[in-house]
Formats: C-alpha cells, structure tokens, sequence
C-alpha cells in the first residue's frame, strides 16, 4: 500500500494544488501554526469515488477538495453560499423559493444541482455515508450540515452511481468532518444587509483525545437569515409596462356586474352552489384602484380590472433559522480493530410570505376564475360601492345584487392578520436526526473490512392558508363568523358577521402607505372586516411528513494476494449495500374538518361528495393526500485497480442494484484510468453507466398540487395537479469523462470534458406545454378535440369555440419516463503562486463551459407538446434544466503574508436569453392594454438577461496571541452594489443565478483555546 501511495506522489502534487474549483487556497501544502508543512508523502488519502483504499487526490476522477481554510478565504459561512459558487453546479435557489414549482414545498432547504441536471441527481454524504433528506423529494437538504464541524468537502463530478447506488448520477458531495480534534473552537459572524436585520450565525466545537485511541467531538451551530422585502428592492418593483410578471389582475378593488342569484344563500347547501345570473353585460370597476397603488387596465381594451403587483407583499430572502447539534467518536480498539460513530440533529424554520390571499380557481359551484362569487345588495358594504361607482340600484325588473369577474379577497390592502411586507403567512419546519456507527478491522496487512450502520429519520411540517370560497360566499350573504350557525343563522346578526368585498373597507395600501379616499370604515384600521371573521374564512393546507432510511454498507478492500503485474499489486473493493426507505405524509387537520381529506371533503362544500369535478375546498390549492409508502434496495458491487505500467493504472467497476416490484434491477459498469505521462502531466478519463431508480413518492398513484404561471392563462398562476406512476423504471445514463493535469513550478491547472446522455430520465411532464398544445394563444380559444384538453379543468367544461384560457382553472400532469436529455461541457481551472520573501500571491481561476444541454421532444397521449430545444445559454424558467449559463466561473487573487490573508474574487455567469420570446415579436404580449381601446400591452423587457458579474473581497487577520487563536474575518461582498441580472420573472431578476442582496458587509471572528 505504501508503495502505491508513493508511486503517486508527484502527479498528487501536481492536482493538489489547483484542486479546487471554488478558487481555493492550496490544498497540497498545509500550513501548520508553527509554520511547518504537512508531508503529503506521508498522509494516506482517501478519495471519494473509489471503494479502495488510498486512492490518491490525482485519481481517474474528477475529485475537487475544498478545505474550511478555503471557505474561510472566500467568506463562506452557509451551505447555500458555498454551493452557488462552484462554477460545476446549475441553478440555485435558496433565497425565495415559492416562484420555482420545482421547489415549492421545499421552504428552507437548501440542495446541490450538479451539472443542471437536477438536486435528485447528486448524492451528497456525511462522511462517506448518507444523511439528513428532505422528507419525501429524494434529495439531501444542505442546509441541515453541520458547517461548523467541518474539515472538507470533496466534490466527484463525475457519475458514481456504481460506486455509491442510485442518485448520484450526476457526481457526490461529501461533507467530512474532523478527526482527533482537540480543544475548543468559538465562531461567529454578522452580515451587515440594506433593508434587512442582517444575517448572523454562532457555533460552537470541542474536542479532546481520552488517551491515544479515542477522540470525541461535538458541538452546536445556529444561523439567522433576516427577511428582505421586494418592496425595498427598485430591480422588484417595475411598472406594469415593463414588466408584467409580478402583477394580478384578479384583485381587490375588483369589477363587478349586475347580476341576480338562481338560488341561496347556499348556507351549506350543494343544490344552491350556482354561479349568478349576469342580467346586464355592463362592467363596473371598484373604486380606488389606483389610490391604493394599483394599475388600470383594461381586458381586451374594453373591461376594466385593476393589476396590482403582488410581489410587493413578498420576500426576495424569507426568514430563516438553521440548527444543528453534532457529535461523533473514534476509537482505536485494537491494532486490528476501529470504531466511529457520529450523530447529527438538524432543525430549520422558514417563514414564507405569500401573496395576502390566492386567486380563486374554484367557486362553490366548482371549478373556475369567472363570476365565482355574488354580493348581495343587503351587504352593508354596498349602498356605498353604488354611490362610489355608479352601479344600478334596477335592472328592468330586477334588483340586482354584484357578480364578481375575478376575484381574490385580499391584495392591495394587504392581508390585515399579517405583519410586514403584509402578504399571508405560511411556514415549513424540518426536524431530523441521524446516527451512523461502523467497525473496521484489518484482516490481515493488506485486507480490511468494514461495516457500517446509517440511520436518518427526518420530519417536516408545513402550513400553507388559503380562504374556503364557501365560507367567503356565506360571508358576503351574512352568514360569517366562527360563532355563526350556517344552518340556521340569520345574515348579519347574532354572531354571524358579513363580509365587505369593495375597496371601501380597505384603509389604505400598508407597503406603499397610500391611503383611500373611499374608505368608509372606522378609523385606525387596515380593513373595516371583523379580524375574527377574516380568520374565520381561512382554512390551512400542508402536510405532515416523515421519512425514515435505514443504510447498511459492508465492504472488504485490498490487495489481491501475489496478482502483481510489475507496477505494484492489484487492488479491489468489493461491498453489499441495503437501504430501507418508509415514507408517509398526511395533510393537516387543524380544525378537526378534515379539509386536507378528499374522501371527505372532495368538494367546495364541505362534508358533500357528489361534486363532478373534485378540485377540494379550498380557492386555489389542492388537498394533501395521506400516502404511505415503503421500499427496499440491495447492491452487490465491486471495484479493482490494475498498476499495468509504472505510470498506468486502470479501474474497473461493477454494480448490481435491485428495486422490487414493477421497478426491477440495474447492472451497471464503469472503467477508469490515469497515465502519468511525464512528471508534470497526469492524464485521466473514466466511462460508464449509471442510473437512478424512482423515489417511493414517484411511483405512488397519490396526487401534489403546486403553483405556477401558466403562458395559455396569460401567464396567471394555477394549480398544477402531480401524479405518480407505480410502473416507472430506473433512469439511465451514459457518462464520461476525460482529463489532463499539470503541474510544473508555480503554475498548476487541470482540464475535463464531461458528457451525460440520459434515457428514460424521471421528470414531471410540463404543464406550461400541455396547456400551449390546448390553447396555443394565451388567452385565446381551446383546441377542445385536442386529446390533452382532458388534462386540463374549465369553468363550466371545454366548449369548442367558446372556452378560452381565461377559464382555465387547473392542469394535470404525471411523472414519467420522460425524452432523453444529453449534455457535455468543459471544466477549466489554473493558478500560479509568486513567492516574495515571507508573502505568497496566488492567481487563478475556475470555469465551466457548458457545450450543450439537448433535450429530445416531448409526447403526451402521442401529441408532441415541445419540440428539441438546447437548453444552453437560455433561461428556461418554464422548461427543464432551469437557467444555463453557457460559462460560469470565477478569478481570484490571495495575499497571503504572515498573519495576514487577503482574498478578492470575482464571479462570473454569462448572460442568457429569455426562451419564451419570440424572434420576430415582442418579447411578452398581455391581453390587458393600459388603456380604453388598447387591447394589449407589449414588452421586451428581458429579452436577453445580462451576465452576473460580482467582485467580493475577504480578510482574515490571526492575531499575535500566545493564550488563544483568535482569527478576524471581513468580507465585502458585491463590491460595486451590482444589481442581479434584470428578468421578466416575478421578483424582477433571475433568482437561479442572481444574488438579491446588494453590496454586504460581513464582520466576524473564531476562536481557538
């Protein structure tokens, strides 16, 4: 063994030192405090990527080290800020996530998107073994590592599924924490945020050696991130006319027309759940639309509607709170024979802020976003709407009461239950723990064995409001109010309250702090309406959810015996792997109803079951399903390593992985090789197949519901209803990878050219493309003979010629085997150190070149609903991959002299074009014109997205003391306060590279005694 390690010797030099792709400091030649070297000849590394044992830094994989000394120099103090910066690693959000569907439902999680291919496709370890996931998505929540217990990360960007099972197609992150660490270690940091209460975090880390062979470690980490209003953001808060993406039309003050009611009130009965009766086609715009901060415009040029930009009630950062406790032991209990054990507990908390209430889809007569609720003329709130707006008290015969177009109860005036920026509240908590223990013996000299035991159990648990439209209907006919007796009650006295839908309750537009002239309520108040009955109207989706993973690794690596082809003996790995997985989630039941229960309560109103179209009770979102799920993986695999030459060695890898059920099995192959052509030129490649089987979620046939705008609803926001396929298949790849390093002097660098060309790639079919192949025009008349029209739920059905996308209400899709998906690029990296007596300046960079991202088209029941794209140098923000820069990297320069470490940086994503504009069109047309007569609004906003350009600069200064280590640590990050690149996207900017924060300033000092 020692033998092999040594022949490495110089071409590990040669990687080490340019290892790392985050611009790191060198990771070849440790300094110790006295000054002194580390002797790399001496250290026995292991490598993820490999089942053997010393496998050395300069391997046939693509392996990129990152030390806590270099995420110290960059001023990297979470998971999130050390995953954004690696140049390999695609979109990432992390800041606000609730504008993505890919990542609604995963508040405060944090993951690590390899290659654009996805956070599901890269396996990120605690030390070797698997750790904390989120609950049900099949992916690690980064957030939840212990950062303060850190002494790595190494990041194998290559696809390891071979060596390490299924979801590490794209590459594996291991997170490795500290061996024989002795003492204590204080840290602490505050960033300083414009508009914000800044963000801080605090750990704390102790270490002692009970004698030589025992070393215990444990210790506590905290983090804060303070919300950031999009108000306080100019980037977040254009016109209507520029861009469009923030802004609802359905909102309050809302348009009413005269209307009579076939039946009620519905009280809480179906057969009186009808929509009103127009009697008169004449529109009637609330007043108050732009004394509240609102924008006039006009559908078609001729209905008025009044946009208001919702964004102004949400977070560009949502508030945020990480914990985490760790602890572990080694412990050498023979010669022969080793134990470790660690245990890690995590729990985060996110506060999100939504829009102040969601756009009804739904109306207690069933599906829709027209005319879904009516006001009577005895609602108090009315006699003073008809002085306002000059609504008819008569129709001929008839005395009408108010059908609302489209509607939503709280937008301009905010939600008045909620604290600033005044958008409804929700949250997500995620509490996890996970234990791992092992044995490790040495057989002989040669051979050892190694058993090791994983167990995770992660919980979350979510809470979303949304308004009930039968309460609401029942609160504009009087019948509202916990105290009401729906049944019997009578409109508006006792304890039943009515509901005041027209402007003049509201007081005024907190964010903007515009007052309303039409304000007709008592003083002091944000909204005339009853907080009790507000409240009231309210019911509260989420889930509860749970998933449990057991993981048992053996492996026996070696040497085979005498097999020596004269350049050292070969070496081999083999090892069995079984996982267990129990995964349940039931939807909440806060108020004992049962609302989140769609065998219950399928419909709008609640406790009946005869509804045609079951969309749940609540406005906009769906209902959380109650699933339990298990399955059951096992893995053989194995790994040898053949020295064929002085300079050549070649690996060779095998794995057999079986799913069960309608799933099946996997076999899967991999080779690899390095050749050390001259002392300073290591070359490398490796080739294989790799493979991810479904989650337990994917295959289940139980339905989630997620948000997104929609381009054939003129791009307002539905609900997207998702369905698992119990009959999905493992998806496969063909990877490789072929490299070059150097090392000579000073001067180090590498290069890779990497390709991933996928079959039967898991995905969730495209409901912006579904709903496009229906209504090609957004807005425009449905195709209803389209085969696909039966996925997508209408106001009152599809009607040839007659329905439209403005009756649009919900879309169904389903995961599964969807079109191949190829992609291949280049990794760059390079530094050169000057020496200048005692200081040491380092220049380099880091770089990936992203060639291609080929996606083939996509068929839905046979009728193609995309058509091949390259996903490069777009920004995909309503297709798969999400925002590709074709080059993303950084450049850097490092002074380092005696106490003192100097660090600039500057980071780098090249611009992209927006995919959704057309060539020889305006890049966005709204069907809402800002004038009388004006059918449309055009921009061109965001056609091509500027590049991220940022420039940070971090010191770190040891100070002269003999009693304690004390470091300082400042960083200034976005130098020149850049803004993010500008994007027709809801926030303003483009969240999966763009940073929101503006220039900060980041004070912190460790301390070591």
């Amino acid at each position: 063994m020692i033998k092999q390690i040594r022949r490495h010797t110089c071409a590990m030099s040669a990687l080490a030192i340019g290892m790392v792709t985050m611009t790191p400091g060198t990771a070849f030649a440790q300094i110790n405090d006295d000054g002194s070297a580390d002797d790399v000849e001496n250290r026995t590394i292991v490598v993820t990527g490999s089942l053997i044992r010393g496998t050395p830094e300069d391997s046939a994989l693509p392996v990129d080290v990152f030390s806590t000394q270099n995420l110290a120099e960059e001023g990297v103090t979470s998971p999130l800020d050390f995953i954004k910066d690696i140049p390999a690693v695609g979109s990432v959000l992390g800041d606000s996530n609730q504008f993505s569907s890919s990542a609604q439902g995963l508040g405060g999680v944090g993951t690590l998107n390899l290659r654009n291919l996805g956070p599901t496709r890269t396996l990120v370890l605690l030390n070797g073994h698997r750790t904390i996931i989120s609950p049900g998505d099949g992916l690690v929540d980064t957030n939840l590592l212990p950062m303060f217990a850190l002494e790595r990360v190494e990041l194998l960007k290559d696809g390891a599924a071979v060596t390490y099972g299924s979801d590490a197609v794209a590459g594996v992150a291991n997170f490795i924490t500290r061996k024989n660490f002795e003492g204590v270690e204080i840290q602490g940091d505050y960033r300083f945020i414009s508009d914000s209460d800044g963000d801080y975090t605090a750990s704390i880390l102790a270490g002692k050696n009970l004698g030589p062979d025992v070393n215990i470690l444990a210790g506590f980490g905290y983090r804060h991130r303070s919300p950031l209003a999009a108000i306080d953001r100019d980037y977040a808060n254009l016109d209507y006319e520029t861009n469009p993406a923030g802004y609802s039309v359905v909102s309050n003050p809302a348009t009413y027309f005269p209307a009579i009611r076939p039946a009620g009130p519905i009280r809480d009965n179906p057969a009186a759940a009808l929509r009103p009766t127009l009697i008169s086609g004449t529109p009637y715009q609330d007043a108050g639309c732009n004394d509240l901060g609102g924008t006039q415009v006009f559908s078609g040029g001729a209905a008025p509607l009044c946009a208001y930009q919702f964004t102004d009630y949400n977070n560009l950062v949502e508030e945020q709170d990480f914990y985490q406790a760790f602890a572990q032991m080694n412990v050498t209990l023979s010669d022969s024979v080793r134990f470790n054990a660690d245990v890690l507990w995590a729990r985060s908390v996110t506060k999100t802020v939504l829009s102040p209430s969601y756009p009804s889809t739904t109306s207690p007569a069933g599906p829709g976003t027209q005319f879904n609720y009516f006001v009577p003329s005895t609602n108090p709130g009315f006699a003073d709407f008809v002085d306002q707006t000059g609504f008819p008290t008569a129709v001929g015969p008839f005395t009408p009461g108010a059908a609302i177009l489209v509607y939503r109860p709280f937008s301009l005036g905010g939600n008045p239950l909620a604290g600033e920026p005044y958008g409804n509240e929700s949250f997500s908590k995620n509490n996890s723990w996970r234990a791992s223990a092992g044995f490790e013996f040495d057989v002989s000299p040669t051979l050892t064995a190694s058993l090791q035991g994983t167990y995770i159990q992660a919980s979350s648990e979510s809470l979303v409001p949304d308004y009930l439209p039968v309460r609401l209907q029942n609160a504009l006919d009087g019948l509202g109010g916990p105290d009401c007796d729906v049944a019997t009650g009578t409109p508006g006295q006792g304890g039943c309250m009515y509901y005041n839908p027209f402007s003049n309750a509201i007081a005024l537009n907190p964010v903007t702090g515009q007052t309303n002239p039409n304000y007709t309520g008592a003083s002091g108040q944000m909204n005339s309406n009853n907080p009790a009955l507000i409240d009231w109207m309210f019911g509260n989706t989420g889930t509860n959810q749970q998933e449990r993973q057991v993981v048992i690794d053996a492996l026996v690596s070696g040497d085979l015996g005498g097999l020596d082809f004269g350049a050292g003996p070969v070496a081999f790995g083999i090892g069995a792997q079984y996982r267990s997985t129990n995964f349940k989630t039931a939807g909440r039941n806060d108020e004992g109803l049962f609302l989140n229960d769609s065998n219950r309560n399928p419909c709008p109103i609640l406790g009946d079951t005869t509804c045609t179209v079951r969309t749940g009770p609540f406005a906009f979102l769906g209902q959380s399903r109650n699933v339990a799920l298990e399955s059951d993986v096992y893995a053989v695999f194995g790994e040898v390593q053949v020295p064929i030459l002085d300079n050549l060695e070649v690996n060779l890898a095998l794995r057999y992985e079986d799913y069960g059920g309608q799933t099946g099995s996997t076999l899967d192959p991999k080779a690899s090789f390095r050749f050390e052509a001259t002392p300073w030129l290591v070359l490398r490649g490796s080739v294989s197949t790799t493979f991810r089987g479904p989650l337990p979620s994917n295959i289940s046939p139980s339905t989630v519901t997620a948000l997104q705008a929609i381009d054939a609803a003129n791009a307002g926001f539905l609900s997207v209803d998702i369905t698992g396929d119990p009959a999905l298949k493992p998806e496969s790849a063909f990877t490789y990878n072929i490299g070059a390093v150097v090392q000579t002097g000073g001067f180090n660098a590498s290069i890779d050219y990497w390709s991933y060309d996928f079959e039967d790639a898991i995905a969730t079919q495209d409901e912006n493309a579904i709903a496009s192949s229906v209504i090609p025009t957004p807005g425009g008349l449905a195709d209803c003979s389209n085969p696909l029209a039966d996925r997508l739920t209408f106001s009152g059905g599809c009607v040839q010629g007659v329905t439209t996308g403005a009756d649009l209400a919900r879309i169904q899709t389903f995961i599964v085997n969807s079109a191949p998906v190829k992609t291949d690029g280049i990794d760059l990296k390079a530094d050169y150190t000057f020496l200048f007596g005692e200081a040491a300046l380092t220049v380099g960079g880091a770089a990936t070149w992203t060639l291609n991202y080929d996606v083939d088209p996509q068929n839905v029941l046979g009728v193609q609903i995309s058509d091949a794209y390259d996903a490069v140098g777009f920004a995909n923000f309503d297709r798969s991959p999400g925002t590709i820069s074709e080059w993303k990297g950084n450049a850097f320069a490092n002074l380092n002299i005696n106490n003192l470490n100097l660090r600039y940086v500057f980071r780098y994503a090249s611009g992209v074009k927006d995919d959704r504009c057309p060539d020889n069109a305006p890049c966005f047309t709204s069907t809402y014109g800002t004038s009388f007569g004006d059918p449309t609004t055009e921009t061109d906003f965001g056609r091509k997205i500027p590049a991220l350009t940022q420039h940070d600069l971090t010191m770190l200064y040891d100070l002269p003391l003999n009693f304690a280590a004390i470091q300082l640590q400042a960083s200034v990050e976005n130098i020149f306060d850049e803004d993010p690149p500008a994007a027709r996207f809801e926030l303003g900017y483009n969240p999966f590279i763009g940073n929101p924060l503006g220039r900060t300033v980041r004070l912190g000092a460790k301390v070591n005694f």
